[in-house]
């Protein structure tokens, strides 16, 4: 699987034209927000917010890069549950920047970074949604389907995002391919994508109408 290089440019949107970690890394909030029930990750998590856990790759073997990012990546998972698009982001890109250099890593570390990095792009689109950066999450789920074109989940969430953008037909049809790549034993998830299709060609066919009506009035007034 080719490398997964999510630009920089693309996270900062979300927090702040730099990208720096916010100030919303107090020891004491990121540990009661912190969901997880495990008192090593906690204590993980208290780390992270002291500035004591590194997230610098040159001071980690590349082991312990995947493993700092998989503990990070929980912390930004329990913000994201709280609401806290901003914090959530920092952490998967502080993940990112761990697993950033994986193309020099073992053949079985690489495997393992590179499989972290797809829910952490997809966790990245779910909070672009959050905070309506329709085009970001665009861009982030057609680099993520570049890689791998059976992923529901980016298909899923760049079709959500060309429906609040309006685009119509680029909506329906991931939407369709979500559907054609799910599995057929998620009768539920599946039934959501059909409900899905039918509201955006509903969509579509009212938007149809609003413009067949603003072009007869323009070919009224020009008459």
């Amino acid at each position: 699987m080719a490398d997964i290089a999510v630009n920089k440019q693309v996270l900062s949107e979300g927090a702040g034209e730099d990208y720096e970690r916010p100030p919303v890394h107090d020891q004491v909030t990121i540990v009661m927000s912190c969901t997880t029930a495990n008192d090593d990750e906690k204590d993980v998590a208290l780390r992270y917010a002291k500035g004591d856990l590194s997230t610098s790759a040159a001071s980690l073997d590349p082991l312990k890069r995947v493993e700092r990012a998989g503990e990070i990546k929980t912390i930004g998972n329990d913000f994201f549950k709280q609401g806290n698009m901003e914090a959530a982001l920092t952490c998967y890109s502080d993940c990112l920047t761990l697993l950033a250099e994986d193309f020099r890593f073992a053949p079985e570390i690489k495997a393992q970074s590179r499989a972290l990095k797809i829910p952490i792009c997809l966790n990245i689109a779910a909070c672009q949604l959050r905070q309506r950066k329709f085009r970001d999450v665009v861009g982030i789920c057609t680099e993520l389907l570049q890689q791998d074109a059976t992923l529901v989940k980016a298909y899923f969430r760049r079709a959500k995002a060309h429906q609040a953008l309006g685009d119509f037909d680029d909506a329906l049809q991931d939407y369709e391919a979500a559907l054609h790549n799910s599995d057929e034993s998620s009768e539920g998830l599946r039934a959501s994508f059909v409900s899905a299709i039918e509201r955006v060609k509903q969509a579509k066919a009212d938007q149809d109408k609003q413009d067949k009506k603003v072009y007869e009035r323009m070919f009224k007034e020009t008459k």
